[in-house]
């Protein structure tokens, strides 16, 4: 199998569609990202992961916002048929509103439950295109670096703790069998 950093061509091809089509609405991205992030085993392969999934949000990020830009209202009904859309946005058109630039950046990162709302919403109601692109990339480079690291950074916490307990696991089977063995030895000899 083909791999790059340790990484099979496949499953990065999986994490670039997975980004995309988070973006669009798919469930879970960022527990994707944390899961990549922790089977990344070196910082070669954590990178790969960052670039792969920051380009694949941001591709994802803009198809929402221009689906939503030309399709407009036919597309709108269609998406309030999602709880997470029908649900979010009157709030995502309020805050867009308010603080436009800022929650379109914070969205990616942060607010993420809100994110893919405020791209179609963003596209719905026309806000500037350069403005909601760079708020995109600011905002989706920070997404990109958090999650996998706390993949990364969980994965070798995880890896340490389950070497701990098999070391411990290893000691205690070596004591039971020590003492198993003396007890045999010890019948043996009052025999």
């Amino acid at each position: 199998m083909i791999s790059i950093a340790g990484l099979s061509i496949a499953s990065l091809i999986v994490l670039f569609f997975y980004g995309l089509l988070g973006s669009l609405g798919l469930p879970g991205g960022s527990l994707t990202l944390i899961a990549f992030g922790s089977l990344s085993g070196n910082i070669t392969a954590l990178i790969f992961v960052i670039i792969i999934s920051f380009i694949a949000a941001v591709l994802g990020d803009i198809l929402a916002y221009e689906l939503a830009r030309k399709l407009s209202d036919d597309f709108r009904n269609k998406l309030r048929k999602f709880s997470f859309f029908m649900n979010n946005e009157l709030k995502a058109k309020n805050l867009l509103n308010k603080y436009e630039f800022p929650i379109i950046f914070f969205t990616r990162f942060a607010l993420i439950s809100l994110c893919v709302v405020v791209s179609y919403v963003s596209g719905f109601e026309k806000i500037n295109r350069r403005k909601f692109i760079l708020a995109v990339i600011t905002g989706e480079i920070l997404y990109a670096i958090i999650y996998p690291l706390i993949g990364f950074i969980a994965g070798e916490v995880f890896s340490s703790i389950l070497s701990t307990i098999n070391d411990v696991i290893i000691v205690i089977l070596l004591v039971a069998l020590i003492f198993y063995f003396a007890r045999f030895l010890i019948k043996r000899r009052r025999k």
